[in-house]
């Protein structure tokens, strides 16, 4: 894992891989949208193609589906005599009729029967409530027992074989997997096979007429609903998942009406046609496009990587090589380069040429302020015993108790100011107006810094300078507001609490200038906050 972690460190500190990287990376990902809505856009367009043509296919199929009037007389007469009939019989018929005797039709009727493979049980089975006088089924024992049945059988046959085998070469021709007709049954959970003919290659056994099956999952149930129900003249479904072990496929279903009537009506369906295509062909050409769109991106990726990094190496890593390298000649010697065209002799790539500039640019400024910084030092020593003097001028400003005010029983003050920089704009002050009268004061300025104590001590200034004249608190503070309101270009302003203490009494006049409230502090209740309006 540390080898693969140094591995990876050591490609990304190189600048040289990291834009081939880049590049491959950014390629790829490109490739793979672009392929990605390729592959979406070709897929959608070839399985509507596909579909179509599946749909096409079982509309030629309904043009055979002309003969359904004795669909009933197929199921009477049962699905196995239709299939013997259909492979034992109709497919070679030629070389029967050449054996058949039509001077004795009982004994060629009972042979040919047993060729077929059809049983005399089998007979006796069929349905004869189905069949009128006219071609009424004989019971056995009755006189030519079995010339009649084999022209009723016929009669009923024929017509379903010539479908059936119209059906067979459609879905070979075609390439279609199977095509049957069925009738589901009301529920539309299950139906009945009517005719089944898969195709050649499909792998498919078919179905006995008659036969009843489940309907298959994937919309079966609510595409034979929309036929009976709602009247549509075409479904479509893929199936691709829920197979139970079969291929994917495509099923078209179109609805075969009485007399394969073209006018629609929901009510005269006789069943649903289906024709169902094997997904081989759409699965391989989506496989193909997938392969063979890799393939040429494979192809691309190598040919432009091949040039990439050519253009690379000749256009930026060797002109960077030697900006870097100038780089560090600078950042040891500190001295100027003895080549004065740096620029000039960099490629033609307008950024490189722009770093090379600015690395002659940088090495001229750095000298130039190796120079300034050492003036600025000086100047910079000096300022900062200027400020610290400032500082301790205004320091001394503040008032000290033992002082500035003489001993009095009567009152006790203690102050302490630590300001956010070496010089600033909060102060306070406390001062004797007269022999029973103290001034109490707390300002802060509305910023820091030398301005804000020089706005200070004149705004100290004035506050003392009035309160030594009387009044109250409002009075003063109102006085001082207007013369600094007078002339301030700068915007500053002071908020300020002022009290005035009355020693013999104890009452406090006091004012409020946009400043925090004071916390008053009692042997009862302890500290509180005097919460004030503002102004006068």
């Amino acid at each position: 894992m540390k080898a693969i972690r140094r591995i990876f460190n050591k490609f990304f500190s190189n600048i040289y891989a990291v834009m081939i990287g880049m590049f491959v990376i950014s390629f790829t990902i490109f490739a793979i949208i672009v392929e990605g809505v390729g592959y979406l856009a070709f897929t959608s367009s070839f399985t509507e193609e596909y579909k179509e043509s599946v749909y096409k296919s079982d509309l030629v199929a309904a043009n055979y589906m002309e003969d359904l009037t004795e669909i009933d007389k197929w199921q009477a007469v049962g699905g196995s005599i239709l299939d013997k009939y259909y492979y034992g019989y109709f497919l070679d018929y030629q070389t029967y009729d050449k054996e058949f005797d039509y001077e004795n039709v009982e004994k060629s009727a009972k042979i040919l029967f047993d060729q077929m493979g059809i049983t005399d049980e089998e007979l006796e089975a069929i349905d004869k409530k189905l069949f009128t006088d006219y071609d009424k089924i004989p019971e056995p024992g009755d006189r030519n027992y079995y010339t009649r049945m084999y022209y009723t059988i016929e009669s009923v046959a024929y017509a379903y074989s010539n479908i059936k085998q119209d059906l067979y070469l459609l879905a070979n021709s075609q390439n279609l997997s199977v095509i049957y007709f069925i009738i589901p049954d009301k529920d539309y959970k299950t139906y009945t096979s009517i005719i089944n003919c898969p195709g050649a290659k499909s792998g498919y056994t078919p179905w006995e007429p008659g036969s009843k099956h489940d309907t298959s999952p994937g919309g079966f149930e609510e595409a034979f609903k929309r036929i009976y129900e709602e009247g549509s003249e075409k479904e479509i479904i893929v199936r691709d998942k829920d197979l139970n072990g079969a291929k994917p496929h495509v099923t078209a279903m179109v609805p075969i009406y009485e007399n394969n009537a073209e006018t629609v009506n929901k009510d005269k369906i006789v069943g649903v046609l289906c024709a169902q295509r094997f997904m081989d062909e759409l699965i391989t050409s989506r496989r193909n496009f997938v392969q063979g769109v890799s393939a040429i991106t494979v192809m691309l990726l190598i040919i432009l990587t091949v040039l990439v990094i050519r253009f690379i190496k000749k256009r930026v890593i060797v002109p960077l090589e030697k900006v870097s390298r100038e780089a560090e000649r600078f950042a040891h010697e500190t001295s100027r380069s003895e080549d004065s065209t740096l620029a000039e002799n960099e490629g033609t790539i307008r950024e490189i040429k722009s770093l090379a500039s600015a690395i002659e640019k940088m090495e001229d400024d750095t000298l130039k302020n190796i120079d300034e910084i050492t003036n600025m030092t000086r100047n910079s020593e000096r300022m900062g015993y200027e400020v610290s003097l400032a500082s301790q001028i205004q320091q001394g400003m503040l008032p000290v108790k033992e002082k500035d005010l003489k001993y009095d029983p009567r009152y006790d003050v203690h102050a302490l100011m630590d300001p956010a920089k070496e010089v600033g704009g909060d102060f306070f002050d406390f001062f004797m107006i007269d022999d029973n009268h103290i001034a109490i004061l707390v300002a802060d300025v509305s910023d820091k810094g030398v301005a804000a104590a020089f706005f200070m001590a004149i705004t100290k200034t004035l506050i003392k300078s009035r309160a030594r004249l009387g009044g109250s608190a409002s009075e003063i503070l109102t006085y001082t507001d207007r013369l600094v309101a007078e002339k301030n270009p700068a915007g500053m302003f002071v908020t300020v609490w002022l009290g005035i203490v009355d020693l013999n009494t104890g009452y406090v006049n006091a004012c409020n200038a946009g400043h925090d409230y004071p916390a008053i502090m009692t042997e009862r209740d302890g500290y509180t906050i005097d919460k004030v309006q503002h102004g006068p």
